[in-house]
């Protein structure tokens, strides 16, 4: 047991504690980034502090131990059942289906079961020292059952060596359906959530889940996804449309939609390109964002937060929203993010907040709209393959697989330096992911919501 020492060296008594249910409760107290939970003597949990999920006192009554990882909390009741609060974008708290529950632990996206059963680990572990000592941890665990098992032998003959299989590790994402391992084939990152396209026609998400934006995992045989503020949307192989999420400016109404070939969510606001090269707005318009219905033949679309431009076949731009010839009012046209009308041999655009970013076919970069924070500083850019506006910066993607970005690295959203291999990159609000030839996802920047533990992806 001396492996174990830095951990705890328990007693009889602890380690029956771990094994059964606790005949009374031990008032506890769990701080969180943000936010704090406490447990007192009658069973109950309270929660103070700043957090974006509705903490529902009810559920958590006659708890005998509680848990806290980085942003969220666990709970053990009396009669074996766990509830959970917080941070779910690794599906650290689908819990409810646990009963016969003896301990629970968490760390940062994981929760750890311990149960007649084995040991469950729910999440996903973040790649850091935490996730070393996790490992641990559960190893103890395991030599407690396994001791347990051994101990239960009322009528021991002569020793023999214990030929139990150890408890099964599973790793578990989303009580509704299994976890694919298919490889990711896109990414697309909104305002606070991240999106990837599996190549199975699945999509998982991660980050923040106010309005239902990352409820995503029962979409099948999806093409192409986009993420906005607080929805999602995507395409189906039969050319329909998907989405989920706030729908309050009835940016979510893409279900009469047909022929759809690529989509673009904006902060309230969907495009969608047909096929035919004409497009299709859904959402709020008070800028004239979604006013795109006499657009032809375009080939791509891109939705920014009150706006939308459109490439044309022809390497010619179009945009209209907010700061467009008809709503530019409060700043000089050479500042307006829709100042795109002369750009010429442009082979992609992204719309960001507001400043644009196009892409010639020389694979050099253009910019338009507000400097600050030098975000449009695009120019001396060579060798591009994809270029994306987030709120405050710029991104691109080099031929060599390689990231290079410009602006405000308040976040982080800008440390790319070392990311290699990269095939597709997405530009969030405040963060950044990046699509690597191997198919695994990586992020960075501003994470308050779990939206760059892409490792989930993975």
């Amino acid at each position: 047991m001396s492996k174990l020492k830095t951990f705890f060296q328990p007693s009889g008594s602890e380690v029956e504690a771990v094994i059964n249910k606790r005949s009374g409760v031990v008032p506890a107290l769990c701080i969180c980034r943000g936010f704090t939970a406490s447990l007192d003597r009658d069973g109950n949990v309270s929660v103070s502090g700043e957090f974006d999920h509705t903490f529902d006192a009810d559920k958590w009554k006659d708890i005998q131990k509680i848990a806290g990882g980085d942003n969220h909390i666990v709970g053990l009741r009396a009669d074996g059942t766990v509830v959970a609060f917080g941070d779910n974008s690794c599906g650290q708290c689908e819990v409810n289906s646990f009963s016969n529950v003896k301990d629970i632990g968490a760390k940062a996206c994981c929760t750890v079961i311990v149960s007649d059963n084995g040991i469950v680990r729910i999440g996903e572990a973040d790649y850091s020292p935490e996730l070393e000592k996790l490992k641990k941890e559960i190893k103890y665990l395991k030599t407690l059952l396994e001791n347990r098992a051994v101990s239960a032998k009322t009528e021991p003959a002569e020793p023999k060596q214990n030929t139990a299989k150890a408890p099964e590790l599973r790793l578990a994402y989303d009580t509704d359906s299994p976890r694919s391992t298919a490889k990711n084939i896109a990414v697309s990152a909104g305002v606070y959530h991240t999106v990837a396209l599996k190549s199975d026609g699945t999509v998982m998400a991660a980050g923040n889940n106010e309005k239902g934006q990352c409820n995503v995992s029962k979409w099948q045989d999806i093409i192409a996804v986009a993420a906005g503020f607080l929805h999602t949307v995507a395409v189906k192989k039969d050319g329909t449309v998907s989405a989920t999420g706030q729908n309050d400016f009835g940016q979510c109404n893409v279900s009469g939609w047909e022929d759809i070939i690529a989509v673009s969510a904006g902060d309230y606001h969907t495009v969608g390109l047909r096929s035919d090269g004409t497009v299709l707005a859904t959402g709020r318009n008070d800028d004239g964002q979604c006013e795109v219905s006499g657009w032809k033949d375009i080939i791509a679309v891109s939705a920014g937060k009150y706006y939308t431009v459109g490439l044309k076949s022809d390497g010619t731009v179009l945009a209209v929203g907010e700061n467009d010839p008809k709503h530019c009012k409060t700043i000089k046209w050479k500042d307006s993010q829709c100042n795109v009308s002369r750009w010429k041999d442009i082979t992609a655009v992204s719309a960001g907040s507001y400043h644009t970013v196009g892409m010639y076919s020389d694979g050099t970069a253009i910019a338009a709209g507000s400097n600050r924070y030098n975000r449009c500083n695009v120019y001396m850019w060579k060798n591009m393959l994809a270029v994306q506006a987030g709120d405050s910066y710029s991104i691109g993607l080099r031929s060599n697989g390689t990231v290079v970005t410009v602006g405000d690295n308040k976040y982080g959203q800008c440390d790319v330096s070392d990311w290699k291999d990269i095939t597709a990159i997405s530009a969030g609000a405040y963060h950044a992911v990046g699509l690597k030839s191997d198919g695994t996802v990586v992020a960075t920047g501003y994470n308050r919501f779990g939206q760059c533990n892409v490792y989930c992806f993975n």
